[in-house]
């Protein structure tokens, strides 16, 4: 079975939180509806060296485009969620891994440069499958429809990189049943 991160965000204070769009000067807005989408992302650990020390590092990748994020595991908890809404895993573990490694790199080559430290990467020590959950609202805009996402576990709502992946996601929506 696939993990499945239960949301902290609870259905009331996502609807407040998408309600009033992030910026000093843009007004409240009615949500017609907000759902749960339970993103299909990996999860990849890493080991890295610098100056003598190895660490565990965590990032998530989602599967549908591929972005990329840190993760801290110790702060999400699994959930048997029943019935929920996705989309199918659109990339595989070879195209995760490869990603990840990539988009690892460039971040520790910045961090490097700013540290003057060096850091390397060891190896992947694991990637594995989860579902991660975001609240998705929706409202209309100029006589269309439009939509707002947050983190449903943190409450931060996702910027313009995220929207090609949840576009995408949307338009491959999916049911899945309890397993």
């Amino acid at each position: 079975m696939i993990e499945r991160i239960r949301p902290q965000i609870s259905p009331d204070q996502a609807r407040t939180i998408l309600s009033a769009p992030p910026g000093f000067l843009k007004k409240k807005r009615h949500l017609d509806k907000i759902e749960l989408f339970l993103l299909p992302s990996f999860i990849v650990d890493v080991q890295v060296t610098s100056a003598n020390t190895t660490k565990r590092q965590s990032f998530c990748i989602d599967a549908v485009l591929g972005s990329f994020a840190f993760f801290e595991a110790a702060t999400v908890t699994s959930s048997l969620i029943t019935d929920f809404r996705t989309c199918p895993f659109f990339l595989n573990e070879n195209d995760v891994r490869d990603k990840a490694v990539d988009d690892y790199r460039r971040y520790l080559l910045r961090t490097s440069l700013k540290m003057r430290f060096t850091f390397r990467i060891d190896n992947i020590v694991e990637v594995r499958k989860m579902y991660y959950p975001f609240w998705i609202g929706y409202f209309k805009r100029k006589g269309k429809i439009d939509f707002d996402v947050i983190d449903a576990l943190g409450g931060e709502h996702q910027g313009a990189a995220m929207r090609p992946v949840f576009i995408k996601a949307l338009l491959n929506e999916i049911e899945l049943p309890a397993d």
